[in-house]
Protein backbone atom coordinates (compact mmCIF):
# COMPACT_ATOMS: atom_id res chain seq x y z
CA UNK A 1 0.00 0.00 0.00
CA UNK A 2 1.37 3.45 -1.43
CA UNK A 3 0.77 7.39 -0.01
CA UNK A 4 -2.61 8.69 -0.82
CA UNK A 5 -2.49 12.04 -2.96
CA UNK A 6 -5.87 13.24 -1.74
CA UNK A 7 -5.99 16.73 -3.51
CA UNK A 8 -5.32 15.94 -7.00
CA UNK A 9 -9.05 14.10 -7.46
CA UNK A 10 -10.31 17.42 -7.85
CA UNK A 11 -8.41 18.77 -9.60
CA UNK A 12 -11.06 19.18 -12.30
CA UNK A 13 -13.56 20.34 -10.20
CA UNK A 14 -11.66 23.41 -9.22
CA UNK A 15 -10.79 24.69 -12.11
CA UNK A 16 -13.90 24.36 -13.04
CA UNK A 17 -15.37 26.70 -10.27
CA UNK A 18 -12.41 29.00 -11.20
CA UNK A 19 -12.89 30.10 -14.49
CA UNK A 20 -16.93 29.80 -13.99
CA UNK A 21 -16.82 32.21 -10.85
CA UNK A 22 -14.04 34.57 -10.79
CA UNK A 23 -14.07 37.66 -8.59
CA UNK A 24 -11.83 40.24 -8.98
CA UNK A 25 -9.53 41.16 -6.76
CA UNK A 26 -6.05 40.78 -7.06
CA UNK A 27 -4.16 37.82 -4.82
CA UNK A 28 -1.83 39.70 -1.70
CA UNK A 29 1.44 39.89 -1.76
CA UNK A 30 3.13 36.74 0.15
CA UNK A 31 5.87 37.87 2.50
CA UNK A 32 7.92 34.66 4.33
CA UNK A 33 8.61 34.40 7.81
CA UNK A 34 8.96 30.35 7.96
CA UNK A 35 12.40 30.64 9.51
CA UNK A 36 10.55 32.01 12.75
CA UNK A 37 8.82 28.18 13.07
CA UNK A 38 9.63 24.88 13.10
CA UNK A 39 7.68 21.49 11.62
CA UNK A 40 7.74 18.21 13.76
CA UNK A 41 5.64 14.95 13.12
CA UNK A 42 3.47 14.21 15.97
CA UNK A 43 2.65 10.75 14.23
CA UNK A 44 1.56 8.65 11.27
CA UNK A 45 3.67 7.73 8.32
CA UNK A 46 3.01 7.41 4.72
CA UNK A 47 1.06 4.53 4.92
CA UNK A 48 -2.87 4.59 5.51
CA UNK A 49 -4.10 1.68 8.11
CA UNK A 50 -4.92 1.52 11.94
CA UNK A 51 -2.12 0.94 14.40
CA UNK A 52 -1.97 2.59 17.76
CA UNK A 53 1.55 3.32 18.69
CA UNK A 54 3.70 6.13 19.53
CA UNK A 55 4.80 9.14 16.77
CA UNK A 56 5.25 6.89 13.12
CA UNK A 57 4.43 3.38 14.46
CA UNK A 58 0.99 4.34 14.70
CA UNK A 59 -1.29 4.39 11.39
CA UNK A 60 -4.33 6.72 10.59
CA UNK A 61 -7.17 5.90 7.71
CA UNK A 62 -8.06 9.56 5.85
CA UNK A 63 -7.36 11.60 9.20
CA UNK A 64 -9.80 14.65 8.04
CA UNK A 65 -9.95 16.88 11.49
CA UNK A 66 -8.01 17.55 14.29
CA UNK A 67 -9.14 19.47 17.90
CA UNK A 68 -7.23 20.02 21.09
CA UNK A 69 -7.85 19.68 24.78
CA UNK A 70 -6.77 22.01 27.93
CA UNK A 71 -4.31 19.37 28.56
CA UNK A 72 -2.80 19.69 24.54
CA UNK A 73 -4.24 16.37 23.70
CA UNK A 74 -4.38 15.92 20.21
CA UNK A 75 -7.86 14.46 18.88
CA UNK A 76 -8.19 13.07 15.14
CA UNK A 77 -11.13 12.23 13.75
CA UNK A 78 -10.43 9.17 11.76
CA UNK A 79 -12.91 8.96 8.89
CA UNK A 80 -12.34 5.76 7.32
CA UNK A 81 -11.24 3.89 10.52
CA UNK A 82 -14.84 5.11 11.64
CA UNK A 83 -13.42 6.30 15.15
CA UNK A 84 -11.65 9.31 16.74
CA UNK A 85 -8.22 8.95 18.21
CA UNK A 86 -6.06 10.80 20.68
CA UNK A 87 -2.21 11.47 20.66
CA UNK A 88 -1.06 12.35 23.83
CA UNK A 89 1.72 15.28 24.41
CA UNK A 90 4.47 12.31 24.41
CA UNK A 91 2.65 11.43 20.38
CA UNK A 92 1.14 8.36 21.75
CA UNK A 93 -1.98 7.35 19.77
CA UNK A 94 -4.79 5.52 21.10
CA UNK A 95 -8.65 5.08 20.02
CA UNK A 96 -10.69 7.79 22.49
CA UNK A 97 -13.85 6.61 20.94
CA UNK A 98 -15.63 4.42 17.99
CA UNK A 99 -15.59 0.58 17.76
CA UNK A 100 -14.59 0.91 13.88
CA UNK A 101 -17.69 -0.74 12.75
CA UNK A 102 -19.65 1.93 10.95
CA UNK A 103 -22.65 2.34 12.52
CA UNK A 104 -24.70 5.12 14.31
CA UNK A 105 -24.96 4.00 18.07
CA UNK A 106 -24.70 6.26 21.06
CA UNK A 107 -23.78 5.17 24.13
CA UNK A 108 -20.02 4.99 26.06
CA UNK A 109 -17.08 5.82 23.66
CA UNK A 110 -16.42 1.97 24.04
CA UNK A 111 -19.03 0.89 22.52
CA UNK A 112 -20.54 3.79 20.74
CA UNK A 113 -20.35 3.75 16.54
CA UNK A 114 -19.80 6.91 14.39
CA UNK A 115 -19.81 6.56 10.17
CA UNK A 116 -17.23 8.42 8.85
CA UNK A 117 -16.76 10.95 11.47
CA UNK A 118 -15.23 14.55 9.38
CA UNK A 119 -15.15 17.45 11.61
CA UNK A 120 -14.67 17.88 15.87
CA UNK A 121 -14.27 20.78 18.21
CA UNK A 122 -14.65 21.25 21.63
CA UNK A 123 -16.79 23.65 23.38
CA UNK A 124 -15.67 25.47 26.88
CA UNK A 125 -17.06 22.72 29.09
CA UNK A 126 -14.92 20.05 27.12
CA UNK A 127 -17.78 18.80 25.45
CA UNK A 128 -16.07 17.45 22.06
CA UNK A 129 -19.09 17.84 19.26
CA UNK A 130 -18.56 15.97 16.03
CA UNK A 131 -19.79 15.73 12.46
CA UNK A 132 -20.86 12.59 11.71
CA UNK A 133 -20.55 13.07 7.62
CA UNK A 134 -23.12 10.24 6.63
CA UNK A 135 -25.90 10.06 8.78
CA UNK A 136 -26.40 14.02 8.91
CA UNK A 137 -25.72 13.10 12.58
CA UNK A 138 -24.31 16.20 15.17
CA UNK A 139 -22.58 13.98 18.04
CA UNK A 140 -21.62 14.90 21.27
CA UNK A 141 -18.75 13.40 23.92
CA UNK A 142 -19.06 14.45 26.71
CA UNK A 143 -15.57 14.40 29.19
CA UNK A 144 -17.06 11.31 31.51
CA UNK A 145 -17.07 9.51 27.87
CA UNK A 146 -20.82 9.16 26.67
CA UNK A 147 -21.60 9.64 23.10
CA UNK A 148 -24.90 11.21 22.31
CA UNK A 149 -27.15 12.48 19.03
CA UNK A 150 -27.62 16.15 19.21
CA UNK A 151 -29.71 16.69 16.33
CA UNK A 152 -32.90 14.65 16.41
CA UNK A 153 -34.17 15.40 13.15
CA UNK A 154 -31.80 14.48 10.36
CA UNK A 155 -34.23 14.63 7.34
CA UNK A 156 -32.26 16.64 5.12
CA UNK A 157 -33.66 20.07 4.21
CA UNK A 158 -34.07 23.66 5.50
CA UNK A 159 -35.12 24.53 8.63
CA UNK A 160 -34.76 26.63 11.68
CA UNK A 161 -36.08 26.50 15.09
CA UNK A 162 -35.44 23.77 17.61
CA UNK A 163 -32.68 20.91 17.13
CA UNK A 164 -35.91 18.46 17.24
CA UNK A 165 -37.54 20.41 14.10
CA UNK A 166 -34.66 22.11 12.49
CA UNK A 167 -33.34 20.64 9.12
CA UNK A 168 -29.83 21.07 7.55
CA UNK A 169 -28.87 20.14 4.22
CA UNK A 170 -24.95 19.64 5.18
CA UNK A 171 -22.96 19.44 7.82
CA UNK A 172 -19.51 20.95 6.42
CA UNK A 173 -17.47 21.92 9.05
CA UNK A 174 -18.15 23.54 12.55
CA UNK A 175 -16.80 26.11 15.29
CA UNK A 176 -17.49 26.93 18.57
CA UNK A 177 -17.60 29.97 20.64
CA UNK A 178 -16.84 30.91 24.51
CA UNK A 179 -20.65 30.97 25.08
CA UNK A 180 -21.00 27.37 23.32
CA UNK A 181 -22.69 28.50 20.32
CA UNK A 182 -21.98 26.15 17.52
CA UNK A 183 -21.73 27.57 13.94
CA UNK A 184 -21.94 25.04 11.08
CA UNK A 185 -21.44 25.45 7.63
CA UNK A 186 -24.81 24.74 5.75
CA UNK A 187 -23.10 24.11 2.05
CA UNK A 188 -26.27 22.04 0.60
CA UNK A 189 -28.57 24.87 1.70
CA UNK A 190 -25.14 28.14 0.96
CA UNK A 191 -25.66 29.11 4.30
CA UNK A 192 -23.84 29.37 7.43
CA UNK A 193 -25.76 28.19 10.60
CA UNK A 194 -26.31 28.28 14.43
CA UNK A 195 -27.11 26.23 17.55
CA UNK A 196 -26.69 28.52 20.23
CA UNK A 197 -26.54 27.04 23.87
CA UNK A 198 -30.30 26.18 24.42
CA UNK A 199 -30.60 24.41 21.30
CA UNK A 200 -32.12 26.25 18.95
CA UNK A 201 -31.37 26.93 15.11
CA UNK A 202 -30.96 29.62 13.30
CA UNK A 203 -29.63 31.39 9.82
CA UNK A 204 -26.24 33.72 10.57
CA UNK A 205 -25.84 34.55 6.82
CA UNK A 206 -26.55 33.24 3.46
CA UNK A 207 -29.44 33.93 0.74
CA UNK A 208 -29.42 30.22 -0.32
CA UNK A 209 -27.93 30.97 -3.71
CA UNK A 210 -24.90 30.45 -4.85
CA UNK A 211 -22.34 32.97 -5.70
CA UNK A 212 -20.29 35.90 -4.39
CA UNK A 213 -21.63 38.52 -2.63
CA UNK A 214 -21.04 40.53 -0.06
CA UNK A 215 -23.21 43.04 2.14
CA UNK A 216 -26.05 42.27 4.45
CA UNK A 217 -25.37 38.67 5.80
CA UNK A 218 -28.78 37.75 5.00
CA UNK A 219 -28.74 38.58 0.97
CA UNK A 220 -24.91 37.93 1.04
CA UNK A 221 -23.78 34.53 -1.31
CA UNK A 222 -21.53 31.82 -0.59
CA UNK A 223 -20.06 29.62 -3.94
CA UNK A 224 -17.90 27.04 -1.83
CA UNK A 225 -17.61 27.56 1.95
CA UNK A 226 -15.43 24.79 3.05
CA UNK A 227 -13.88 25.63 6.80
CA UNK A 228 -15.39 28.05 9.59
CA UNK A 229 -13.54 30.23 12.36
CA UNK A 230 -15.13 32.20 15.13
CA UNK A 231 -12.57 34.52 17.50
CA UNK A 232 -13.16 36.06 20.81
CA UNK A 233 -15.56 38.64 19.66
CA UNK A 234 -18.04 36.26 18.33
CA UNK A 235 -16.75 37.55 14.67
CA UNK A 236 -17.12 34.78 12.00
CA UNK A 237 -14.71 33.63 9.12
CA UNK A 238 -15.36 31.51 6.70
CA UNK A 239 -13.49 30.11 3.91
CA UNK A 240 -15.16 29.94 0.64
CA UNK A 241 -12.85 28.84 -2.24
CA UNK A 242 -10.31 31.61 -3.01
CA UNK A 243 -11.29 34.04 -0.26
CA UNK A 244 -11.38 34.68 3.52
CA UNK A 245 -14.82 36.28 4.56
CA UNK A 246 -15.70 37.79 7.61
CA UNK A 247 -19.28 37.69 9.10
CA UNK A 248 -19.44 40.67 11.64
CA UNK A 249 -22.87 43.00 12.75
CA UNK A 250 -25.05 41.29 10.28
CA UNK A 251 -22.39 41.98 7.50
CA UNK A 252 -20.56 39.91 5.28
CA UNK A 253 -17.04 41.31 4.36
CA UNK A 254 -13.99 39.86 2.11
CA UNK A 255 -11.12 40.26 3.76
CA UNK A 256 -8.05 38.67 2.44
CA UNK A 257 -7.73 36.64 -1.49
CA UNK A 258 -5.87 33.10 -1.10
CA UNK A 259 -4.20 32.36 -4.19
CA UNK A 260 -4.84 33.37 -7.79
CA UNK A 261 -8.15 33.52 -9.20
CA UNK A 262 -7.78 34.26 -12.25
CA UNK A 263 -5.58 31.61 -13.24
CA UNK A 264 -6.87 28.50 -14.13
CA UNK A 265 -3.41 26.59 -14.08
CA UNK A 266 -2.22 28.06 -10.87
CA UNK A 267 -5.27 26.55 -8.78
CA UNK A 268 -5.34 27.07 -4.80
CA UNK A 269 -7.63 23.76 -3.59
CA UNK A 270 -9.61 24.81 -0.40
CA UNK A 271 -7.73 24.09 3.25
CA UNK A 272 -8.32 24.73 6.60
CA UNK A 273 -8.42 28.03 8.34
CA UNK A 274 -8.43 28.82 12.21
CA UNK A 275 -8.62 32.05 14.41
CA UNK A 276 -6.43 32.69 17.67
CA UNK A 277 -7.16 34.25 20.45
CA UNK A 278 -5.53 37.81 19.29
CA UNK A 279 -7.46 37.26 15.94
CA UNK A 280 -4.79 36.52 13.75
CA UNK A 281 -5.98 34.21 11.05
CA UNK A 282 -4.20 30.98 9.66
CA UNK A 283 -4.77 29.57 6.72
CA UNK A 284 -3.45 26.19 4.86
CA UNK A 285 -2.54 26.96 0.92
CA UNK A 286 -2.73 23.94 -1.49
CA UNK A 287 -1.03 24.65 -4.66
CA UNK A 288 -0.79 22.46 -7.85
CA UNK A 289 2.79 23.12 -8.38
CA UNK A 290 5.06 24.91 -6.09
CA UNK A 291 3.75 22.66 -2.51
CA UNK A 292 2.01 23.60 0.23
CA UNK A 293 2.18 25.87 2.98
CA UNK A 294 0.74 27.36 6.28
CA UNK A 295 -0.10 31.31 6.78
CA UNK A 296 -1.08 33.62 8.45
CA UNK A 297 -2.86 36.91 7.71
CA UNK A 298 -1.03 40.23 8.31
CA UNK A 299 -2.72 43.41 9.92
CA UNK A 300 -3.33 44.70 5.87
CA UNK A 301 -4.53 41.34 4.67
CA UNK A 302 -1.43 40.09 3.21
CA UNK A 303 -0.05 36.14 3.42
CA UNK A 304 2.82 35.57 5.42
CA UNK A 305 4.10 32.47 4.74
CA UNK A 306 5.38 30.86 8.40
CA UNK A 307 5.62 27.00 7.07
CA UNK A 308 6.19 24.38 3.92
CA UNK A 309 5.96 25.78 0.29
CA UNK A 310 8.16 23.37 -1.36
CA UNK A 311 6.61 19.57 -1.67
CA UNK A 312 7.76 16.85 0.10
CA UNK A 313 8.35 15.03 2.99
CA UNK A 314 10.43 17.05 5.49
CA UNK A 315 10.50 18.34 8.99
CA UNK A 316 12.80 20.98 10.26
CA UNK A 317 12.80 24.92 10.05
CA UNK A 318 12.87 27.70 7.25
CA UNK A 319 13.26 26.54 3.86
CA UNK A 320 13.92 23.18 5.34
CA UNK A 321 10.51 22.30 6.11
CA UNK A 322 8.40 20.49 3.38
CA UNK A 323 4.68 19.97 3.23
CA UNK A 324 2.66 17.82 1.36
CA UNK A 325 -0.49 18.66 1.37
CA UNK A 326 -2.45 20.62 4.47
CA UNK A 327 -6.13 18.74 5.26
CA UNK A 328 -6.91 20.27 8.11
CA UNK A 329 -5.44 22.87 11.44
CA UNK A 330 -6.18 23.45 14.42
CA UNK A 331 -4.44 25.73 17.33
CA UNK A 332 -4.10 24.81 20.93
CA UNK A 333 -4.69 27.88 23.63
CA UNK A 334 -1.23 28.89 23.02
CA UNK A 335 -1.07 29.39 19.31
CA UNK A 336 0.82 26.02 18.20
CA UNK A 337 -0.50 24.83 14.95
CA UNK A 338 -0.97 21.19 14.32
CA UNK A 339 -2.48 19.79 10.89
CA UNK A 340 -3.00 16.86 8.86
CA UNK A 341 -0.51 15.86 6.19
CA UNK A 342 -1.77 13.00 4.16
CA UNK A 343 -1.87 10.24 6.89
CA UNK A 344 0.31 12.09 9.30
CA UNK A 345 -0.28 14.10 12.14
CA UNK A 346 2.07 17.53 12.53
CA UNK A 347 2.79 20.27 14.73
CA UNK A 348 3.98 24.20 13.83
CA UNK A 349 5.92 26.50 16.96
CA UNK A 350 7.36 29.31 17.09
CA UNK A 351 10.85 29.26 17.42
Amino acid sequence: MGTKTKTTGFIFFYIFIITACKKDKAPETIKDESGSYTVTTLAGDSLFGYAEGTGAAAKFNYPISLAVDASNNVYVADRNNNRIRKISPANVVTTYAGTGVAGGADGNISSAQFDMPRFIAFDPGGNLFVIDSMRLRLRKITPSGVVTTVNSNRNPGYADGPLSTAQFGSLDDLAIDATGSIFIIDGVNSRIRKINSSGVVSTVAGSGDLGYLDGDAFKAKFMFPTHIAVDGQNNVFVRDNFYIRKISSGNVTTIATVGDPNSPLGFVSPSSMKVDSQGTIYVGVNQSFTGSYLAKLSATGSLVKIAGGIAGYTDGSGSAAKIISINYMTLNQNGTIYFIDEERIRKVTKN
